[in-house]
């Protein structure tokens, strides 16, 4: 519940900052990539980026796919993709030996992929959905690029 509270809390204080555009780097790890369809994972991900869009904020989304790709979907929305070897990544499982380069080739993707939107576009708040790996990205590229961060923790 405190965790929901302060979601919350944070779509309101991005809602208020409308006069003083920021720009939101959204990080995750379950994305709808062109062609999936309505039913495919992540599809409300989307939706809240398109939200905050409205509410006149700059978003960029980070999310894996099986391409590498930067994309211009609205005027305030870019698709940023970085390379997963396989997709769905809920399917990758650590108990599998055969998954870990895998998994470890996504996760080293994943965190360049954050690394570089931070150090070049300078986002004014990194937002992760999921904790792991997401939040950790968030977390790392945050703290050393001093820029603040929230991770949305769902499951």
């Amino acid at each position: 519940m405190v965790t929901k509270q302060r979601n919350n809390a944070l779509i309101i204080h991005l809602a208020r900052k409308k006069e003083n555009m920021s720009r939101i780097l959204l990080v995750s790890t379950s994305y709808p990539v062109a062609g999936e369809g309505e039913a495919a994972a992540g599809t409300f991900v989307r939706d809240f980026a398109l939200a905050l869009v409205e509410q006149g904020h700059q978003v960029e989304v980070i999310a894996p796919a099986q391409y590498v790709g930067r994309t211009q979907v609205a005027e305030s929305l870019i698709e940023n993709y970085f390379h997963a070897p396989r997709l769905p990544l809920s399917l990758l499982s650590p108990k599998k030996i055969s998954d870990w380069p895998v998994i470890l080739r996504t996760l080293r993707n994943g965190s360049n992929a954050v690394e570089n939107a931070c150090s070049n576009r300078r986002p004014d708040h990194i937002f992760a959905l999921w904790t792991l790996p997401c939040g950790a990205w968030a977390k790392h590229s945050g703290k050393r690029h001093k820029i603040p961060y929230s991770t949305w923790a769902l499951g």
